[in-house]
């Protein structure tokens, strides 16, 4: 996005006198001196980059996956905003940073990083334990049900870490030798 304050400074620069430098930076993009204050469009060429649509087709079974886990963090959400007058800083603190660290990570998951599947089992195993120390809900089965998913979600993403361990380590020792 930055990419095109680099073309406006390098106008800029261009430009002989102050006001046509204050005017080459904050005028339209197609001004030049003797110009109207947005320049003539119909002399700009369009240098847009014809860029593919981004969309990855994920299995349906992932898809699911991810609708999950946001619908848990929007649970933790709900109880984060119910009780943040009795939590404490650190408890509040651990509530938000599992938001934002399950936005990441599912993105992540979402978009293919190779790092995902490894995080998602830390994630979820964290999680996991601390509804089993912690009433999270207060109704016993919500709580039960998303430490039984919890659980089975580290497993799942901890086979898939395994592979993906065996593989990064493989290829490092085919570059090493």
């Amino acid at each position: 996005q930055f990419f095109y304050l680099r073309l406006v400074f390098d106008k800029m620069s261009n430009m002989t006198t102050f006001g046509d430098k204050c005017r080459a930076l904050f005028y339209g993009p197609g001004w030049v001196p003797g110009s109207p204050r947005l320049g003539d469009l119909s002399t700009l060429p369009d240098e847009r980059p014809q860029r593919p649509k981004y969309y990855p087709q994920l299995p349906l079974w992932l898809q699911g996956y991810i609708f999950m886990h946001y619908a848990v963090s929007l649970i933790v959400k709900i109880v984060l905003v119910e009780n943040i007058k009795v939590f404490s800083y650190l408890t509040g603190f651990l509530f938000m940073a599992f938001l934002f660290i399950t936005i990441g990570t599912v993105s992540a998951i979402y978009d293919g990083w190779w790092w995902a599947p490894l995080v998602e089992a830390i994630r979820c195993a964290a999680f996991g334990a601390y509804i089993a120390v912690f009433p999270f809900t207060n109704i016993l089965f919500i709580d039960y049900s998303i430490l039984v998913y919890m659980s089975f979600s580290t497993v799942i993403w901890m086979a898939q870490s395994t592979n993906i361990l065996r593989v990064t380590l493989a290829s490092l020792k085919e570059k090493v030798l």
